[in-house]
């Protein structure tokens, strides 16, 4: 027997009865009637019995599929496991393609048999950019399907080791009776892959594309069924391009790769900082290095702040930095120096098109708008790393041994961290301060007198 659900193709939401507008995501007509099979529960027998855990072997790193290319392998780390399920995600026209295309030739190399299926591409458009790429390799293997039966029919016969999905919004199921590239359309073909690369040890990478709101094909629709999510950004106009782990099962989460898009393809960048500080200008006001850290690795980063006069209602532009973050910023300046910001623009960018995410950019920011504010520059062998507290207040960051580490590989001389930190390079001038206003007494920042207010 089978017994019929009413499925919305625009959000997935499943409902006992058709509806003419789907009340979660809004959409008219897009309720449509699907068939599931029944399950019998009668009489179950299960086919693989509990066993105790200490007698389940372990899969060791030697098991993993290294792809030669350092950033990729570090960001997985250590390469990609076999029998494991990964989504790569990114916006259109960001490099997904070229990105798996040399790592399916840098794996397949080495003698293991790769399969790149494409729905979005024809052959010759694929063997176009594998020319120009030079990744042509006598175990790479391609196929332009998008019907799922024949993909994963495909994948069993040819018995490879690595399977790319490009994209997973192209690839349909007919037993699905949602539209082209619907959610519902996107989460069944996903499960029937992860089964797939369960069952057969075969490793498999599903490209998904960022939808207009930002979300990997839909709103967290995917992130759940597979064991890694990836994320390629970067700016399109700009030639660095970051990929980072969201999510992973098999190793640390939160780390990031840098790659840089040349002529003959992605290049990896190992030193980020070589990249980042490459164009600074060190005579201008405004602006700071930063010391990040994601995941477990650390990167300098250069923070620029421009504050103009507003001509009527005060603007706040931020690049790389959340826009909430930076208001609280404006906030503490505000309460606990007496800078008057609100009636001035604002503009925060991060060089090199970086996201930084974490507190710890705090302290860098506000010294940022201190400085464009004041017009007094601030030293340029300086690097700090402190989150701000409401009052003021400085307060530890993770991985400071880390942070160091690259500071001083860098070069840079002068450190200015939070009061209760745990280091003690001998190698590098660090002074350590309680609060925002013995940062900038530390720094010297005395305003000119044409400002309104002085600091107390």
């Amino acid at each position: 027997m089978s017994k019929s659900s009413h499925v919305c193709s625009s959000c997935g939401a499943i409902f006992s009865k058709w509806l003419g507008r789907c009340p979660l995501c809004g959409e008219w007509n897009s309720v449509v009637e699907q068939l599931n099979k029944a399950k019998d529960t009668k009489n179950k027998t299960s086919l693989l019995p509990a066993v105790p855990i200490k007698e389940i072997k372990l899969v060791r790193d030697s098991a993993r599929l290294c792809s030669q290319i350092p950033e990729f392998d570090e960001v997985l780390g250590g390469g990609i496991v076999r029998g494991s399920a990964t989504i790569l995600g990114g916006e259109p026209g960001i490099g997904k393609s070229t990105l798996v295309l040399q790592l399916l030739n840098s794996i397949a190399a080495q003698g293991h048999r790769c399969l790149l299926v494409s729905g979005e591409e024809s052959s010759f458009q694929v063997r176009l950019r594998a020319e120009r790429l030079k990744t042509i390799d006598v175990n790479l293997l391609f196929l332009s399907e998008t019907s799922l039966p024949n993909i994963l029919l495909a994948i069993e016969d040819e018995k490879v080791d690595l399977v790319v999905i490009d994209s997973i919004q192209s690839v349909t199921d007919d037993s699905n009776p949602s539209s082209f590239g619907s959610i519902s359309q996107v989460k069944q073909c996903t499960a029937e892959l992860v089964e797939l690369a369960k069952s057969s040890n075969t490793a498999i990478i599903i490209i998904g594309h960022v939808t207009k709101e930002g979300s990997l094909a839909g709103p967290k629709t995917l992130e759940h069924l597979v064991d890694t999510v990836l994320n390629f950004e970067g700016d399109r106009y700009n030639s660095l391009r970051l990929l980072r782990s969201l999510k992973n099962r098999f190793g640390p989460t939160g780390q990031m790769g840098i790659f840089a898009m040349r002529q003959g393809g992605l290049q990896p960048v190992p030193n980020a900082g070589s990249i980042f500080l490459s164009d600074r200008n060190l005579d201008s006001p405004g602006s700071i290095i930063f010391s990040a850290v994601e995941g477990q690795r650390p990167f300098l980063v250069e923070v620029q702040a421009l504050v103009t006069p507003s001509g009527g209602a005060p603007q706040r532009s931020s690049q790389g930095v959340d826009a909430k973050r930076l208001n609280i910023i404006i906030a503490i300046l505000q309460s606990c120096l007496g800078i008057p910001l609100h009636s001035f623009d604002i503009f925060i960018s991060v060089v090199g098109g970086v996201k930084i995410l974490e507190p710890a950019a705090d302290l860098a920011l506000g010294l940022a708008l201190v400085s464009a504010w004041s017009g007094i520059k601030l030293p340029s062998d300086l690097v700090v790393c402190a989150e701000l507290g409401l009052r003021g207040e400085l307060r530890q960051v993770g991985h400071e041994e880390l942070r160091l580490k690259e500071i001083l590989q860098m070069g840079f001389s002068q450190v200015l961290l939070p009061q209760n930190g745990t280091s003690k390079e001998s190698s590098l001038q660090l002074e350590r301060v309680s609060d925002l206003n013995s940062a900038v007494e530390f720094l010297g920042l005395e305003f000119k007198r044409n400002k309104r207010l002085r600091l107390v």
